[in-house]
């Protein structure tokens, strides 16, 4: 949707106008599941997050987690505080395999992310589906700086 490639690409003047319109819809999922709240948030686009969240009432909730965990993932500590303080997200939330947002950050290599999410209290020993902790992903990666976190 126009809307969503505006989040993406950090458009703000156009996010800002877009949701006026009465066709823009905030929880349009593309093909891929992201809606724009997680396009701007795994991009990283503050501004735009916040521009979304003040029509908050407009996105259902489960797009947050969504956004979520795109910000975990993009390594974006500034959108994950801001979504984690805004909706009192539970941070060891899972994803239909299992995944937390401190798994998704420890295997990017996002130190700050998963500093954020400890000390919000995310649990570093919660295992996927298949039976995966965020130090498993972190050490599957290289990322030494995450591994001495965890």
């Amino acid at each position: 949707s126009p809307l969503s490639l505006a989040a993406e690409r950090g458009e703000a003047e156009r996010v800002e106008s877009l949701p006026k319109e009465p066709d823009a819809d905030l929880n349009a999922v593309n093909d891929g599941g992201n809606t724009p709240l997680s396009r701007a948030a795994r991009n990283g686009h503050i501004e735009i997050v916040k521009m979304m969240l003040q029509d908050k009432d407009r996105i259902d909730s489960e797009h947050y987690y969504h956004a979520f965990f795109a910000a975990a993932k993009g390594g974006h500590s500034d959108v994950l505080d801001l979504l984690l303080e805004t909706f009192g997200l539970d941070v060891n939330a899972k994803n239909r395999r299992g995944r937390t947002p401190l798994s998704w950050a420890a295997q990017s290599g996002r130190i700050e992310e998963v500093e954020l999410l400890l000390e919000h209290g995310a649990d570093a020993n919660l295992k996927d589906s298949e039976g995966k902790t965020p130090l498993w992903w972190a050490m599957m990666e290289g990322w030494v700086e995450v591994m001495k976190e965890l």
